[in-house]
């Protein structure tokens, strides 16, 4: 058997053992990310104590200079290996595509122990990224395990990224939700099923571990009448510029300092652990991604003025902990911002416009999915992974607007998903890996906004190396002559190298001219 019969054996086979897979991928995955949470809240933790027991200035310099040390470990392990560079999301996009070389175990260490760091530091950085690279690193350790050709390797990654995000924060149909919206870019039922078993899986082991509670508890929160729609779309609206503000930003912040050449790469992470330790003195409130900044805020009692500094504070240690390309993710920092802009509009409409007080839950919720979906593009994920994270779903018409408007005003402005634009810029700046690599089948779905939509199969101008296998069609599949005409709904299997992967995706997405 040759290397394209054994690929489309495997593609063949793939959907009878996908429930399997998924199923150890979830259990290895779920324990590993879970561990990396237990290890990491405990490091947090010991931080936060040190730093409110320091009130001696021989004790503050001591503390900088452990600091600065630690940054300096970081800023060599990301030399080290430059894929464990910030969240790892746009890295795992990067493999995907098979424009990054993706060394699972080194990747899987060095990020456990990078992010320990930085995380357990107090860095406005979270979780929740590398735990998609790190559960994308496990899903490729077991696809190697397996000996699975590529395009089993290729789902079995995916099913580690949403194993990852499931067990980070108890939201299995986010994980699957974001591989696909985020990943993907499309609905893929082989991704969706073994993404689904994958993420309850890893989900389940997470609850053994931390207990059935959602993520954040907002308690009861109180329903406002649709009457009060225009201030969830005006919070939307803020939400979109605050967005597109936010993204500006952190590809500023990647472009001047974070792959700027003239700066050592060892010394990047050191302005973001020194002003780590200045927030700790000043404003401890905001270490962390914001878990405990978010409990806070459902408390109440906070003013407007306070929560518009803490936004702030919050939003600009976020810039410089991420333009430094230490180990860690912007996912929990970004709710924690959307959080405190809800809470602020609250009190902003409650003193100004007549809303209920009472509504504070409410606003930090909504915006909360709101301010995630217009950052990274992907809405729908947004809108279940809050609800997910505080266990109701009642809010689900008003997430829904709150999040389209958000997404909206960042299309108006042009502004592209952060991750995306990250990737884009990084293969850029640096020497992407160009292997050839070897056959595999990939699927791709013919969509309205397809440019090969209603176009005969000889119309294609598609390059030797990418062959066109088969159609499917419901109810059943068709072989691709060359009269046939492609039609919304059809599902293109297509053989091709490794490299030519996200050749194939922009061409058949309509990113590549025809």
């Amino acid at each position: 058997m040759n290397r394209t019969e054994r690929s489309l054996g495997d593609n063949s086979r793939f959907e009878y053992f996908i429930v399997f897979e998924g199923i150890i991928i979830g259990i290895v995955g779920g324990l590993v990310v879970s561990l990396y949470r237990l290890i990491l809240a405990k490091a947090f933790d010991f931080a936060v104590y040190v730093y409110g027991n320091i009130d001696r200035f021989w004790e503050v310099v001591i503390m900088f200079a452990v600091l600065v040390c630690l940054g300096l470990f970081v800023g060599f392990l990301v030399k080290k290996e430059p894929m464990i560079s910030g969240s790892g999301i746009p890295q795992v996009e990067g493999a995907l595509i098979g424009r990054m070389r993706f060394k699972w175990f080194r990747v899987l260490a060095l990020k456990f122990i990078g992010g320990i760091i930085c995380l357990g530091s107090g860095m406005s950085l979270g979780r929740e990224g590398p735990s998609v690279q790190i559960g994308a690193s496990t899903g490729l350790g077991i696809s190697r395990f397996f000996k699975s050709t590529k395009t089993a390797e290729r789902y079995l990654f995916t099913f580690g990224a949403a194993s990852g995000l499931a067990a980070a924060f108890n939201a299995p149909f986010a994980g699957v939700l974001f591989v696909m919206e985020e990943l993907h870019k499309s609905f893929n039922k082989y991704v969706f099923i073994g993404g689904m078993m994958t993420g309850i899986t890893a989900d389940m082991v997470a609850k053994k571990i931390f207990g059935l509670s959602p993520v954040f508890t907002f308690g009861d929160i109180i329903r406002v009448p649709y009457s009060s729609m225009h201030y969830v779309i005006l919070l939307g609206a803020a939400l979109g510029i605050a967005a597109v503000i936010f993204n500006k930003l952190v590809i500023l912040g990647f472009d001047k300092y974070g792959t700027n050449d003239s700066i050592p790469e060892i010394f990047k992470p050191v302005p973001a652990f020194v002003v780590t330790g200045i927030v700790a003195l000043a404003a401890p409130m905001l270490l962390g991604g914001g878990h405990e900044l978010i409990e806070l805020l459902i408390e109440g009692g906070l003013g407007l003025k306070t929560l518009v500094a803490l936004f702030v504070i919050k939003f600009m240690f976020t810039q410089v902990c991420f333009a430094s390309r230490s180990p860690g993710g912007i996912f929990l920092p970004m709710l924690s911002i959307g959080a405190v802009m809800g809470a602020a509009f609250s009190v902003f409409f409650a003193r100004y416009m007549g809303a209920d007080p009472r509504s504070l839950d409410f606003f930090m919720a909504i915006a909360m999915a709101g301010f995630f979906g217009a950052v990274t593009k992907a809405p729908v994920t947004g809108i279940i992974l809050i609800c997910e994270m505080t266990g109701s779903f009642s809010q689900f018409l008003f997430l829904s607007v709150v999040t389209i408007t958000a997404f909206m005003v960042t299309e108006v402005f042009k502004c592209g998903p952060v991750y995306e634009m990250l990737l884009h810029h990084s293969l850029n700046k640096g020497k992407p890996y160009r292997k050839k690599g070897k056959r595999m089948v990939i699927e791709i779905p013919v969509v309205p906004s397809s440019q090969v939509i209603n176009k005969a199969v000889r119309e294609l101008d598609l390059p030797e190396s990418l062959l066109l296998i088969s159609i499917r069609r419901e109810p059943g599949e068709i072989v691709p002559k060359g009269d046939i005409i492609l039609r919304n709904g059809d599902t293109l299997v297509i053989l091709l190298y490794e490299k030519d992967l996200q050749y194939a995706e922009e061409y058949f997405n309509g990113e590549r001219n025809m």
